[in-house]
């Protein structure tokens, strides 16, 4: 289960002006309700973009900046505990979460900025031989992914999401296929990573980096390095981007935006 909960942008307890959508089905304990447009809840959606301001999803972010700088941008919820509930007839802990932490479009922006800046300066995503630029994301729902994301689309590259349910053998021919470099993932998938690395070096022979959201130790560190891997935290990538930071190459309608395997 996750360690925390992600919302972006519904807060109804803070004073952000109009809503900007509405909900048509209740939350549950460990998920939140499910939303629609506030101005076309009922029917087909308008279009999702605003023409002349927003072509790409880099552009969307980035009138959300312009428009709502210091409004809740990303909410968060740490998980604080479990409990024990019955799932079809067997016990079964589930996590119990906190209220919602927020952040500003700002203060996203600066991580995205960091973050950015980083991958420029470390080359954490180079075109491969179709001149695509194509980073993957593996980890369960949080803030940093989506951040990580945006952070992506300040360079012109694409994320590419893996999750566990692919299965090895998928999660292999994805990063073969793609030839990603670089992974952003949560500490539990990055032994993952070395151990596939390790059993089929061919197929991971362009993966060469795993950015961790979570700190990492010398030992996790050596065990990255030996399975032919740099691991690097998302600590660092904002402390190397704020040093060196670099403007925007955003991309085009037509660039991609995600590769999504199912």
């Amino acid at each position: 289960m996750p360690s925390s909960s992600i919302n972006m942008g519904t807060a109804a307890s803070h004073d952000a002006g109009p809503q900007q959508s509405v909900e048509v089905a209740p939350g549950r304990d460990d998920a939140g309700a499910v939303r629609r447009s506030a101005t076309h809840h009922e029917g087909e959606l308008p279009p999702t973009y605003l023409p002349g301001e927003v072509s790409t999803v880099y552009d969307a972010f980035q009138r959300g900046l312009r428009i709502a700088a210091d409004h809740p941008c990303m909410g968060h919820r740490e998980q604080t505990g479990t409990k024990e509930v019955e799932v079809k007839g067997k016990p079964t802990q589930q996590p119990v979460f906190g209220a919602f932490t927020w952040q500003t479009y700002r203060q996203v922006a600066d991580v995205v900025d960091a973050v950015g800046s980083a991958i420029a300066h470390l080359s954490l995503a180079p075109p491969n031989d179709t001149g695509h630029r194509l980073v993957g994301l593996y980890s369960k729902n949080r803030w940093e992914w989506a951040a990580a994301q945006q952070a992506l689309y300040t360079r012109n590259a694409a994320s590419v999401p893996l999750y566990d349910t692919l299965g090895d053998r998928s999660v292999t021919y994805i990063i073969r296929q793609t030839a990603m470099p670089t992974i952003v993932c949560s500490k539990v998938e990055t032994p993952k990573l070395v151990a596939l690395k390790k059993a089929d070096p061919a197929s991971f022979e362009r993966l060469t980096t795993v950015v961790q959201f979570e700190d990492a130790d010398d030992a996790e560190r050596e065990a990255a390095r030996a399975g032919g891997l740099t691991l690097r935290t998302w600590r660092e990538l904002v402390e190397v981007g704020t040093a060196h930071k670099s403007p925007h190459t955003p991309p085009a309608p037509t660039d991609l935006a995600v590769i999504c395997y199912t």
